[in-house]
Parts: C-alpha cells; sequence; structure tokens
C-alpha cells in the first residue's frame, strides 16, 4: 500500500537472522519508486533480532543520504519499542503509534 509519495512496508512478524535479509529486500524495493518517504510498519511484528535491527538501521543511513525521511509505526509499549529505548536507538527514528500520525509527518518531509 502506499501513496504517490510514501512507500509503505509491513515487516514479518518475527524478523532475525535467518530473514532479515527478506526485510532488507522489503525496503530497498520501496525505494524503486522514488518515495520522499517510506513507513515501516512494525505494528504486527514481535522480535526484531540484532541483525534486522542492523538493517533497520543501515536503511535508515542510506535514507538520510538521498533526503528521504522514515518512520517506524509501532506501539508504545511493543517489544521493539522497548528494544529501541533500552540501547538509545529510538532517538534516530521518527516513531508512531498509527498509520495516520505517521503519514502526516511523512507528507510534510
Amino acid at each position: 500500500m502506499s501513496d504517490s509519495r510514501i512507500e509503505i512496508v509491513t515487516a514479518p512478524d518475527y524478523v532475525d537472522v535467518s530473514n532479515s535479509k527478506l526485510l532488507r529486500s522489503m525496503l530497498y524495493q520501496a525505494l524503486t519508486k522514488r518515495p520522499q518517504g517510506v513507513l515501516l510498519d512494525l505494528r504486527g511484528t514481535d522480535t526484531l533480532d540484532s541483525s534486522a535491527l542492523g538493517e533497520v538501521i543501515g536503511f535508515h543511513r542510506l535514507l538520510l543520504t538521498r533526503n528521504i525521511c522514515l518512520a517506524l509505526v509501532l506501539g508504545s509499549e511493543s517489544n521493539i519499542m522497548r528494544l529501541l529505548n533500552r540501547t538509545r536507538l529510538a532517538s534516530i527514528f521518527t516513531i508512531k503509534e498509527s498509520m495516520d500520525s505517521a503519514m502526516e509527518v511523512l507528507n510534510l518531509c
């Protein structure tokens, strides 16, 4: 799902070393349409291991070099949010709890 300027990527429910390359492929596929922003929907994702987190961080760095915005959608009480807070990575991402609020932010990029 996407509008003309925002690409939406829905992550699998569990992302670890065995399928982190799938997540990477999904993220990079979103760039083929030259979006102004990418929304990574993590609401249905229970687990991201270090390899998956590394893929998201690497993708974020690439987007910064291309002046493309990234927003993550996940619940404030989710395992992933706890991981991002614990590792102090929450501060580098735009994180929203709803698709609508993430889309609003991305449409302002």
